[in-house]
């Protein structure tokens, strides 16, 4: 499909394009409608020429088009200065359609150029380092509600999930969680030794690392008496969808089986006996 762009029609009152000769004016449409999606014209005498049936002498043109195109890499392209804020309006990364112009005038070089734009490329980067230092910020007001315990509970819970490429960002289920470890930690109920071994245990398992901490403080004994391998229940034998048998590709340690089937897409969540616990289409 070929592209289509926007025209200026009030183009004919401007002083400028007046003043120009009836070539100069064919080569500025034709410029404008050669380029790029971000402006950029590859400098091609013969094919121009070709294009407009008449001989072109682009320093002449050059000098015609004033501070409207910017010559760049040794002569080789041209840039039409104002292309992109005509066509597009200001850029943005949440526009798609605009990602791929962005991504060609950043091929360019020219993206500091670009008004309403100065950071350039990198800033969908920069915005998601700039996230990570919000929750980061946050996490550490958070934190700052926790008494002397639970932050030694939720120090050895980040530990516990750093060591599996997790991050962990508190909310208030993490308080609720790391508030009844630390009273049973309080109260002798139980060591932290002890809570470093059932972290490292629950974090063999996503389901557990899913539900995150409070769940773990409600089975906190459950877990603690758990061999410390990760107990992959077999899968119930003779479980049928779409005439295929089941087969888990996800069983978690607390013997809830997980299956979709590639036929219908139903999802199936079953108990390690084949008792069908939840399904959704």
């Amino acid at each position: 499909m070929m592209a289509k762009r926007f025209t200026d029609t009030e183009i004919y009152d401007d002083p400028w394009y007046i003043e120009l000769t009836a070539g100069e004016k064919l080569f500025w449409d034709y410029l404008c409608r050669k380029c790029d999606s971000a402006g950029v014209w590859k400098v091609n005498k013969p094919m121009a020429e070709f294009c407009t049936g008449m001989r072109i002498e682009l320093d002449k043109m050059l000098t015609a088009m004033q501070d409207r195109v910017l010559v760049f890499d040794n002569g080789k392209k041209w840039w039409i200065k104002g292309f992109c804020d005509f066509q597009y309006g200001e850029l943005r990364e949440t526009c798609k359609p605009h990602l791929s112009v962005i991504k060609t005038i950043s091929k360019h070089g020219l993206i500091q150029k670009i008004k309403g734009y100065p950071k350039g490329i990198d800033t969908l980067k920069e915005k998601d380092k700039e996230k990570d230092k919000e929750k980061d910020s946050a996490c550490a007001s958070f934190e700052s509600q926790f008494d002397e315990w639970q932050k030694v509970v939720l120090d050895e819970f980040r530990q516990a999930q750093e060591k599996i490429g997790r991050k962990v960002f508190p909310d208030s289920k993490t308080l609720d969680g790391a508030n009844a470890i630390a009273r049973m930690l309080e109260d002798g109920n139980t060591t932290q030794a002890e809570a470093r071994r059932v972290f490292a245990k629950a974090a063999k398992d996503d389901f557990w690392m899913d539900k995150g901490l409070l769940a773990i403080s409600n089975n906190f004994g459950k877990i603690a008496s758990l061999d410390g391998k990760s107990k992959k229940a077999s899968f119930p034998k003779d479980k049928i969808c779409c005439g295929k048998k089941m087969e888990s590709r996800n069983v978690a340690t607390s013997g809830i089986c997980y299956y979709t089937c590639s036929t219908c897409g139903i999802k199936w969540k079953l108990d390690s006996a084949g008792q069908v616990l939840d399904r959704k289409e």
